[in-house]
């Protein structure tokens, strides 16, 4: 076998199966995966780390080239399949904020205010908008990314090349994170539906005391106020405590 046979068989087949998963994983992960960052700039950054990875993971890929293009097809399937779980396993998480910055929307009466997002791409009220720009660039400033990092490395120890995609494991693993990460976002948004059902009560008690009152009129600006100072005296531990159940997330799933 000559020379460019032997690269081709080992350096270039290993670079199409590292980037058919880690490209996937890295075009859905929180910050890359945002519009505002253009496709040919994903598609780059994934390039390079894939090429990055070639000697770390190079011993955990198959040693034999598929002899057909349909097992070499069903191979490059495979491997997407298993980036896009990895992927989606990191936003499923992200998610706990949006519900956060639902349920603040609602208990401050913002809930109207829409603003584009851009992580979901679409309109969203402001809150959920700040939430969701603001925890990405914890994610980034705490350096949690390398978590996302050290999860594409260790899921070829957890997902094989070599073996058949477990699509139970998946789909347990899926359901889990979003039964997590529904549970986060009610702990963190929990103070806000507290104090929102508070204020209700106490604009219902001064409707009956003075019925002379609008308190459709005055409940807005209160809700707003009240919302508005919570947020200021608790974002800091809001974010603390996010981040610490993401990290313990993702070395969850490292350690299988």
């Amino acid at each position: 076998m000559s020379l460019l046979e032997t690269f081709i068989a080992t350096q270039v087949f290993a670079f199409l199966i590292i980037f058919a998963r880690i490209g996937c994983a890295m075009m859905i992960m929180p910050g890359i995966s945002d519009s505002v960052v253009p496709m040919n700039v994903r598609i780059h950054i994934a390039m390079v780390f894939s090429f990055i990875l070639i000697p770390v993971v190079q011993p955990l890929l198959p040693e034999i080239i598929p002899e057909t293009p349909v097992a070499f097809t069903l191979l490059i399937v495979k491997e997407i399949l298993t980036g896009l779980f990895i992927g989606l396993m990191s936003q499923i998480m992200m998610n706990a904020m949006n519900l956060v910055g639902a349920l603040v929307s609602h208990a401050s009466s913002l809930s109207s205010a829409f603003t584009f997002n851009p992580q979901m791409a679409a309109q969203s009220s402001v809150i959920t908008g700040f939430f969701s720009i603001m925890i990405v660039v914890m994610i980034f400033v705490t350096d949690l990314h390398h978590l996302l990092f050290l999860g594409f490395i260790d899921s070829y120890e957890i997902f094989p090349t070599q073996s058949e995609l477990m699509f139970g494991d998946i789909v347990v693993s899926m359901s889990r994170s979003l039964g997590d990460a529904f549970r986060i976002g009610l702990m963190i948004g929990a103070p806000f539906v507290i104090v929102s059902i508070a204020v209700f009560i106490g604009m219902g008690l001064v409707a009956r005391l003075v019925p002379q009152i609008q308190v459709f009129i005055v409940s807005v600006p209160v809700q707003v106020m009240t919302g508005l100072i919570l947020l200021m005296t608790s974002v800091s531990a809001m974010m603390l405590y996010f981040l610490g159940a993401y990290e313990a997330f993702w070395r969850d799933f490292l350690t299988g």
